[in-house]
C-alpha cells in the first residue's frame, strides 16, 4: 500500500513503507484534517462540515482560511495531492488506495456478525489495537466515533468469548461477568465465582450507582444456595410444637407471624422446615433476608420480589407493568424511589399474580433496613391478597427499627409471635448425637448441659469439640465454649479472621481478601479453611461468620491496641477496595479517627440520601456531628433529614443550622425553615422565620414562594398576587420542576380566591402545546387547587362552565385536557346534585385517562363514583371503585400525595362499622409516613373523618389531634363554607357529648 494510515491506538501515516515522523506536522490542525478525513466516508467531507468540526468557533472567513493553511501543510508533509479542495469538498488523497486500520477493523467485525464466527470475531478484535485518536480524547469531533469503535471492540470481544479482556476495560458488562462467574463454577470453584460477582456488584455501584441485574442475581442464588445447602445438615430437635403452631396460622391465613429468640437459638432452622412444609403443600415462597441491605431502601422486599419474578417467569408475565416497574426499577436505579404506597399496592399486586397463597419470609429481619420493615408492617394490614409475612428476629438493642416493627405486629388481630427458649436435655442429647454421628453418653450429657443450658448454639459449638477431641472441654458460657474450639484452629488462621472480625456486616470476596490482608488466591484458601470449620458462611452474595458470638469472640480476642490499629488498617484497605464509604467510615471512628472520618461519612449520608434511605442518612450526619457538632454542611444535612423523614422537630433543626451560618446560607436556612412551619400551619412562626430577610439573586425565589404562600394563607390576597407574577417569572427563568409547581399553585390559589381559577387551569393545563412532562406537572400543582374550589359553590359553577368550554373544544391532541375537563365536569355535576349526567361524565373520564395512561385522573374518577354510588344508595359498589381507585391512586407518580388521603378518607367514612373504620385509619397511616408523600391542603378530606372515627370511639385525645390540624386549613381555603366546616361542627358535636357516640358510619 503506498498511504497507511493509523487512528488506532495514536495518529501515524505511512507513505510507501515510510513511517512520517511526528516532528513532520508543525501545526496540529494539518494532521487532524488527515486524521478526520480518514475517519469519513471515502475519505471526503463538505468543506463547512471540515470547517464545523475543526473550527467551530472562528466565523465563516477566519474558518476558510484556517482550513486552507492545514491543507496547504498537509500537502507539504504527505504530498501535493494529498489534500484537495474541489467543489466544495475536502478530499484526502482522492483516487489513490489509502490503508486506515479503522476501515480494516470495521470490515473485519461486519464479516463477523454475518457468520457469527467466534474466530472471525476474534480475528476483529485483535485488529482493534486501541483507543481511537487518545491524544484528540477531548475534541468533540472524535466523541462520537471513538465511542461508537469502543462499543464494536467490545462486540467483538463477546463474540470471541474473551470475557477476561472484556470485564478489563468494561468492569460493568454483566454479560462478561455473568460467563466468568459460569466459568468458575464449571471448575468447580464457587469462591472465585462469588468474588467475580463481588467485582461486578462493586463496579456497577461505583460506576453507576445500580445494583445488578435479575439475571446475574439468580445465577449467584446458585451458588450461595448449593453453599448454604452444603452446610444445613442439621435435622430440627426439640420444635415440634412450635411447628405445628405455625403451620396452623398459615393455613389460618395469619397475617404476620414471628419468630423471636436470640442469636443461635434455631429461629432460622424453624423458619426453614415450616417454608419446606408450605412449599410441599403448595404455597408460593418468596425468601429474602435483612442481611446486605447496604443503603438501598426496601431492599430485603425488593430482593424478594426480584427473585421470584426471575424464577417465576410466569408471576411476571401475570404482574401489571407499572407493578414490575415499581420493583424493577429501584434495583436498577434508585432514584426516584418508588413510595411505601406505591410498593404496598405492587407487592399485592405480586402476591395476587398466582392462584397459590404467598409466605413472604424474611430471615434475620432485625437486620433488615428501617423501610423495609415499615414497608411489611405495613403490608400485613393493607394487602387484600391470601398473603402471610414470616419474620425471624432476634433482639437488637442497636437497631430500635426492628423492635418498633415487632412491637406494632405482636398482638395485633392477625398476627403471632413464637418465642424459642433452650431445648431439653433429651432434645440436647438428640442434637449432640446427631452432630457427633454416635451416642452419648449420660456423664458426657450432663456435662453438656451444664455449659450449654440447653442452647442450640452452645451444644453445637460443644458437639464440634467432642467431634475433633473426643471429650469435652467444660467451660464457662458460650464464648468460652467458641475460644476454646478457635484455640484449637491453626494460629494464622484464627489470626486472619480476628481481622476480618473488626467487620461487622458482610462481606464480599475482595472485601475479605482485604481486610484479612491475603491476596485473592490465598484468601480463597482462608475462606474454604473457614467453611470447613464451621465458622464463615454464604450470605447473599458474599460472606459472614456463622454466628455473631464467633464473630465477637474473634473480635474481642484483640488487644485495645491490636484492635485500633486493626480498625484504621480495615478502613484503609476496605477503601482501597472501593467498599461503601459507610464501611469505611465505620473503622475510622473506631480506630479513634473521627476527623479523617468525616469526610467519609459525608458520603455515606449524600450515599444515602441519593437512594432514597433518608433514615440511614440521617444516622451518618448524626455520628459526624459527634465529631464535629458544629460543621455547618452536617447542620443542613441534618435539618434536610429530619424534614424528609417527617420529624417534626425538623423546624427546630433548620434553625440551629441557620445560627452556625451566616449571610446568604443563613437566609436560604431560615425561608426552608419558614416554608416548613408554613406547611405545619404556623403562619407566627413562618412570620418570625423570615424577620429581617433581605432577599439575594439566589434567595429571591424561595423567598417569593414563601412570602406569597404566608400572603395567601394570612388573606393578604393582593399581595400573594403580586407576589406569585414576580415567583412565576423567576421560577420559569429557573428551570427547576419544583419551583415551576410551587409557582403554579400560589397562582392557582390566588385564581381561586380572585374568582377566576377556570380560566388559569386552561391557561396552565388544558393547553395541548405544553410538552407531557410539562403538562404533568402543572396538573399534579393543580390537582390540589381544582378540589378545593370544587367544594366552593361559586368556584364549582365556574370551574363546570369552563369545562364544558374546554370539552366542547377539545380535538386530537387536546385528548388529556378533554379527559380533565370531563372528569372535572362530572365532579361538578355530583356535588351540584346532579347525579345521572355526573355518573355518565365520570365513567368517561375514568375511561378516558385510563386510555391514556394517567392514573391520577382515573383515581379521581373512580373515587368520585365511589362516592356516588354511596349517595344514591348502593353502598356495595362503592367498596370495589374505592379499592380501584386506591390501586390507581397508588400507581400516579405525580397525584399520589394529592388523592391517597381523599380516597382513604371516603372509606372510613363509609365503612360498616368502627372496626372496619379504625382498620382503615391503621392503613392510611402505615402508608403515608413522610412530608413529601402527604399534601398539607389534600389532607382535610381524611382528618375530618379520621376526628369522626376517633370520636365515635371514645379516642378523644386522637380526634382533637386531628381537629387541630384540620381547622386552620378549612378556615383559610373556605372561610366557613362549604362542607367542611359543617362536617368540624359534626365532629365537635359528638366530642361536646362527653361520651362515645353510637358505633356506626
Amino acid at each position: 500500500m503506498p498511504v497507511e494510515v493509523r487512528l488506532l491506538g495514536g495518529f501515524a501515516v505511512t507513505l510507501r513503507g515510510r513511517p512520517v515522523p511526528d516532528s513532520a506536522w508543525p501545526p496540529r490542525r494539518a494532521a487532524d484534517l488527515v486524521a478526520l478525513l480518514a475517519l469519513a466516508p471515502a475519505r471526503s467531507l463538505l468543506r463547512d462540515q471540515v470547517v464545523d468540526a475543526l473550527w467551530p468557533d472562528l466565523p465563516a472567513e477566519a474558518g476558510a482560511a484556517s482550513l486552507h493553511r492545514a491543507a496547504h501543510w498537509a500537502r507539504r508533509v504527505l504530498g501535493p495531492d494529498a489534500v484537495t479542495l474541489r467543489g466544495g469538498r475536502v478530499t484526502l488523497f482522492p483516487g489513490d488506495e489509502v490503508a486506515i486500520d479503522v476501515d480494516r477493523f470495521e470490515a473485519a467485525a461486519r464479516r463477523a456478525r454475518a457468520t457469527e464466527d467466534p474466530t472471525l470475531y476474534a480475528a476483529a478484535a485483535d485488529l482493534h489495537l486501541g483507543e481511537l485518536l487518545p491524544d484528540r480524547r477531548y475534541a468533540d469531533w472524535t466523541v462520537p466515533r471513538r465511542e461508537a469503535l469502543r462499543l464494536l471492540h467490545l462486540e467483538m470481544l463477546r463474540g470471541a468469548q474473551r470475557w477476561d479482556e472484556l470485564v478489563e476495560l468494561d468492569p460493568c458488562d454483566e454479560i462478561a461477568h455473568r460467563a466468568l462467574i459460569r466459568r468458575h463454577l464449571a471448575r468447580g470453584d464457587r469462591h472465585a465465582a462469588l468474588l467475580q460477582f463481588g467485582r461486578l456488584r462493586a463496579a456497577l455501584d461505583r460506576e453507576l450507582g445500580v445494583g445488578p441485574a435479575a439475571e446475574t442475581l439468580a445465577l449467584v442464588r446458585q451458588v450461595t444456595g448449593s453453599l448454604t445447602r452444603a452446610r444445613r445438615g442439621d435435622v430440627l430437635v426439640g420444635r415440634e410444637v412450635e411447628l405445628s403452631r405455625l403451620r396452623a396460622a398459615l393455613r389460618a391465613g395469619t397475617r404476620a407471624m414471628l419468630v423471636t429468640g436470640e442469636s443461635g437459638i434455631g429461629k432460622t432452622r424453624l423458619c426453614e422446615q415450616l417454608v419446606d412444609a408450605a412449599a410441599a403443600d403448595g404455597v408460593l415462597v418468596l425468601r429474602t433476608t435483612g442481611l446486605g441491605a447496604d443503603d438501598l431502601p426496601f431492599a430485603a422486599v425488593l430482593r424478594a420480589a426480584d427473585a421470584a419474578l426471575t424464577t417465576r417467569p410466569e408471576l411476571a408475565e401475570a404482574l401489571p407493568a407499572d407493578a414490575r416497574s415499581a420493583f424493577a426499577a429501584p434495583m436498577r436505579d434508585p432514584s426516584p424511589l418508588p413510595t411505601r404506597a406505591r410498593l404496598i399496592a405492587a407487592l399485592d399486586r405480586l402476591c395476587s399474580a398466582g392462584a397459590a397463597p404467598v409466605l413472604l419470609f424474611v430471615d434475620d429481619a432485625h437486620l433488615a433496613d428501617e423501610d423495609s420493615l415499615g414497608l411489611l408492617v405495613a403490608f400485613t394490614r393493607c394487602a387484600r391478597a391470601r398473603a402471610t409475612v414470616l419474620l425471624s428476629m432476634a433482639p437488637d438493642p442497636a437497631r430500635p427499627a426492628a423492635e418498633q416493627a415487632r412491637a406494632e405486629l405482636v398482638g395485633r388481630p392477625g398476627s403471632i409471635e413464637v418465642t424459642l427458649g433452650p431445648l431439653t436435655r433429651e432434645e440436647t442429647r438428640e442434637l449432640l448425637e446427631h452432630r457427633c454421628g454416635r451416642r452419648i453418653t449420660p456423664e458426657t450429657l450432663r456435662e453438656v448441659w451444664a455449659v450449654s443450658g440447653g442452647h442450640p448454639l452452645v451444644t453445637v459449638e460443644v458437639a464440634a469439640g467432642l467431634t475433633e477431641c473426643g471429650r469435652v472441654e467444660v467451660t464457662a458460657g458460650a464464648a468460652a465454649v467458641v475460644g476454646a474450639r478457635l484455640r484449637r484452629l491453626p494460629a494464622e488462621l484464627t489470626e486472619a479472621l480476628r481481622r476480618v472480625a473488626v467487620a461487622q456486616e458482610e462481606l464480599d470476596a475482595g472485601e475479605f481478601a482485604a481486610l484479612a490482608g491475603l491476596d485473592p488466591d490465598a484468601a480463597h484458601d482462608l475462606l474454604e479453611r473457614a467453611m470447613n470449620a464451621g465458622l464463615i458462611e454464604v450470605a447473599g452474595g458474599g460472606y459472614q461468620f456463622q454466628t455473631a458470638l464467633i464473630r465477637r469472640v474473634l473480635a474481642d480476642g484483640l488487644p485495645p491496641h491490636r484492635r485500633t490499629a486493626v480498625h484504621r488498617e480495615a478502613a484503609e484497605r476496605l477503601a482501597g477496595a472501593g467498599a461503601p464509604p459507610a464501611r469505611v467510615a465505620r473503622h475510622l471512628v473506631a480506630a479513634g479517627r473521627g476527623v479523617e472520618a468525616l469526610p467519609w461519612l459525608v458520603r455515606a449520608a449524600d450515599r444515602a440520601a441519593g437512594r432514597g434511605a433518608v433514615a440511614e442518612a440521617l444516622t451518618h450526619v448524626e455520628t459526624g456531628l459527634e465529631i464535629e457538632p458544629d460543621r455547618l454542611d452536617l447542620l443542613c444535612r441534618r435539618a434536610e433529614f429530619r424534614y424528609a423523614c417527617g420529624d417534626p422537630s425538623a423546624p427546630v433543626a433548620f434553625g440551629v443550622a441557620a445560627a452556625a451560618a451566616s449571610g446568604e446560607t443563613a437566609d436560604a436556612l431560615r425561608i426552608r425553615q419558614a416554608r416548613i412551619l408554613l406547611m405545619a400551619g404556623d403562619a407566627a412562626g413562618t412570620v418570625q422565620a423570615l424577620d429581617g430577610i433581605v432577599p439575594t439573586e439566589q434567595t429571591r425565589l424561595a423567598y417569593l414562594l414563601t412570602t406569597g404562600l404566608l400572603a395567601w394563607f394570612t388573606d393578604r390576597i393582593d399581595e400573594a398576587e403580586q407576589t406569585a407574577g414576580q415567583a412565576g417569572l423567576l421560577a420559569t427563568l429557573a428551570g427547576r420542576p419544583v419551583d415551576v409547581l410551587d409557582a403554579t399553585m400560589l397562582r392557582a390559589l390566588v385564581a381561586h380566591s380572585r374568582g377566576r381559577y377556570g380560566a388559569q387551569l386552561v391557561a396552565d393545563v388544558l393547553d395541548p402545546r405544553n410538552a407531557a412532562a410539562l403538562a404533568g406537572m402543572l396538573s399534579d400543582a393543580h390537582l390540589c387547587v381544582a378540589e378545593i374550589v370544587l367544594d366552593d359553590p361559586d368556584g364549582r359553577a365556574e370551574l363546570a362552565e369552563f369545562a364544558v368550554r374546554v370539552r366542547a373544544a377539545a380535538c386530537g391532541g387536546a385528548a388529556r385536557g378533554a379527559a380533565f375537563a370531563t372528569t372535572v365536569l362530572g365532579e361538578a355535576q355530583f356535588l351540584d346534585g346532579d347525579l345521572a349526567a355526573a355518573e355518565a361524565n365520570l365513567l368517561a373520564g375514568a375511561r378516558a385517562h385510563r386510555a391514556l395512561g394517567e392514573r391520577g385522573g382515573e383515581a379521581i374518577a373512580l373515587h368520585r363514583l365511589a362516592e356516588l354510588a354511596i349517595a344514591v344508595g348502593r353502598p356495595a359498589a362503592a367498596g370495589p371503585l374505592l379499592d380501584d381507585a386506591l390501586d390507581a391512586a397508588r400507581f400516579s407518580p405525580l397525584s399520589t400525595r394529592h388523592l391517597l388521603t381523599r380516597i382513604y378518607g371516603t372509606m372510613a367514612s363509609v365503612a360498616p362499622d368502627d372496626a372496619a373504620a379504625l382498620a382503615v385509619l391503621d392503613a392510611a397511616e402505615v402508608s403515608l409516613v413522610r412530608p413529601a408523600e402527604v399534601c398539607p391542603l389534600c389532607c382535610v378530606p381524611f382528618l375530618v373523618p379520621a376526628a369522626a372515627v376517633r370520636a365515635r370511639t371514645g379516642d378523644v385525645d386522637a380526634a382533637e389531634r386531628l381537629l387541630a390540624a384540620a381547622e386552620p386549613v378549612v378556615e383559610v381555603l373556605w372561610h366557613g363554607r362549604g362542607r367542611w366546616p359543617v362536617a368540624i361542627a359534626e365532629v365537635r358535636a359528638l366530642l361536646g357529648d362527653g361520651h362515645p357516640a353510637v358505633a356506626g358510619p
